[in-house]
């Protein structure tokens, strides 16, 4: 195919010129995904935002909520169990380019009628993450981790 442009001629082969329409229209294509990405968070970074400034729930209310309901965001405040002799560390995290561990145990939260609990269902359990810790000198040792009573 000959293109001319200002007296001046180009030659472009067919299969080229599909292959440039179809690069320029995937770039098309992929911004428009990221966009819709950012919005998505957006939208998602709000609904925390908005959950998070209602104050923290107790375990009963929180119960109380339907099973369906997004309970990303909310802020608990409760009372409970901590089973501090079991615990996971979950490896490669970094904080400040530092490689560390996060700190991850199982709540049990009291429960506040005891007469809803039953023997035979299992009392429900909360996975918290206490937070990052630093890797010692080598993999090979693991961090002594304190955590409250």
């Amino acid at each position: 195919m000959l293109i001319s442009l200002r007296n001046k001629q180009y030659q472009f082969s067919f299969i080229s010129l599909i292959l440039v329409i179809l690069v320029v229209s995937l770039c098309f294509y992929l911004a428009a995904w990221q966009m819709q990405r950012a919005e998505n968070k957006q939208q998602r970074l709000d609904y925390i935002e908005k959950m998070q400034s209602k104050g923290a729930l107790n375990w009963a209310k929180l119960n109380d909520l339907p099973a369906s309901f997004n309970k990303t965001g909310l802020q608990l405040k409760t009372t409970g169990k901590l089973d501090s002799h079991k615990y996971w560390l979950l490896d490669n995290r970094t904080l400040n380019g530092r490689v560390g561990y996060d700190v991850i145990t199982i709540f049990y939260p009291s429960i506040s009628n005891p007469s809803t609990f039953n023997s035979a269902k299992k009392q429900q359990a909360l996975l918290v993450n206490f937070g990052w810790i630093p890797q010692g000198d080598s993999r090979n040792q693991l961090p002594k981790v304190q955590l409250p009573k």
